[in-house]
């Protein structure tokens, strides 16, 4: 690998950290109570089949895997049942942790009846390249495959019955394409932040909530299209807006000069966040609130024209915009709350029109 990709991987593998610094207290505790209520509550046992650990919840009659038996597998496959006490017992999910940062895991295969994936339970393991999925398969947890930077194939499609994948569950992997289930219903915050590989995205059926910063950072993606059944956002010029046009949700594939659809009241939160290629925006003057971190780290920013309705702009909204030079008012700057800009030695020029 050359120096440029080391830096590169470097730098996602860094923010990663930190996204997973922001969850890690939520997943400890949340891994220490289950635990806990395990102990505590349920009616089972640990069993070690083939090489894997399973927790076998005897009231219920279902298996989790939890760990395996060893640090070297390379090719994981979860099996569809468990044979316990002269039953066969289905395995329905992953538990959290269970194969955080795997040194040599390379694929996976979930069985049939696996129906969630747990917190982080393959983040990090760099080797990981492939998983493939069942169509029953409900939930994606949060940071469940981040920093999985060797991933490229999920086996999920537009029919699998994943209701929710949540919040960094893919972040910083390889994914090219990706295609979110008509089944979803929530894509979290951050779940493909920093996929430097990521070309398209389809947007599913259900589909009513994306995070924010949902597709931050993800520099190739040049397509995004959503069904046409979906009653919750449309896609003009590769930029995600609410159906209704009032809400500019992410960026997506915007790209080079654009201008932001009249009608649209609000820019959401890290909306633009770590774009390198939208280099001049024009609001129009249905637009009053830029929120918090909506523009964060958009490097690639070298000029902003606002309409005559903007009233508010949030909290670091434009931090880390390293290349704005140019910024154009309508009007005063003292009508706006939260006003950022000055001429200053950053050598950015604020005109007013």
């Amino acid at each position: 690998m050359n120096d440029t990709l080391i830096l590169k991987w470097g730098v996602i593998i860094k923010k990663l950290s930190v996204f997973l610094a922001l969850l890690a207290f939520f997943l400890c505790v949340a891994n220490t109570k289950a635990v806990m209520a395990e102990q505590d509550d349920a009616e089972g046992i640990e069993v070690t089949i083939n090489g894997l650990n399973f927790f076998v919840d005897s009231q219920n009659e279902t298996a989790t895997l939890i760990s395996g038996t060893s640090k070297k597998i390379k090719k994981l496959t979860v099996p569809d049942t468990i044979s316990y006490e002269e039953k066969e017992i289905p395995v329905v999910a992953v538990e959290e942790y269970a194969f955080f940062e795997s040194k040599k895991l390379k694929t996976v295969a979930l069985g049939k009846n696996v129906r969630r994936i747990g917190e982080a339970a393959f983040a990090f393991s760099q080797k990981l390249k492939k998983i493939s999925v069942p169509g029953g398969l409900t939930e994606i947890d949060d940071a469940a495959f981040a920093g999985c930077i060797a991933l490229k194939k999920t086996g999920i499609g537009k029919n699998t019955k994943i209701k929710r994948i949540g919040e960094g569950a893919f972040a910083g992997t390889a994914i090219i394409y990706f295609s979110i289930p008509n089944y979803t219903d929530e894509v979290g915050s951050a779940a493909f932040s920093l996929c430097q590989n990521l070309k398209k995205i389809r947007i599913g059926t259900n589909c009513d909530n994306i995070g924010e910063g949902a597709f931050s950072g993800c520099d190739a993606l040049d397509t995004i299209t959503v069904s046409k059944y979906n009653r919750a956002f449309k896609i003009i010029d590769g930029i995600i807006y609410s159906a209704d046009g009032m809400k500019l949700i992410a960026a997506g594939a915007a790209n080079g000069d654009i201008t932001v659809q009249e009608g649209t009241e609000s820019i959401l939160p890290y909306a633009f966040e770590d774009n390198t290629r939208v280099t001049s925006v024009i609001l129009p003057d249905s637009l009053s609130d830029i929120c918090e971190n909506a523009f964060l780290n958009a490097t690639g920013l070298e000029k902003i024209s606002f309409g005559l309705g903007i009233k508010q702009i949030g909290l670091n909204a434009f931090y880390g915009c390293s290349g704005l030079k140019t910024v154009v008012l309508q009007f005063g700057k003292d009508n706006i709350e939260g006003y950022p800009f000055e001429n200053t030695d950053d050598g950015i020029q604020v005109i007013q029109g």
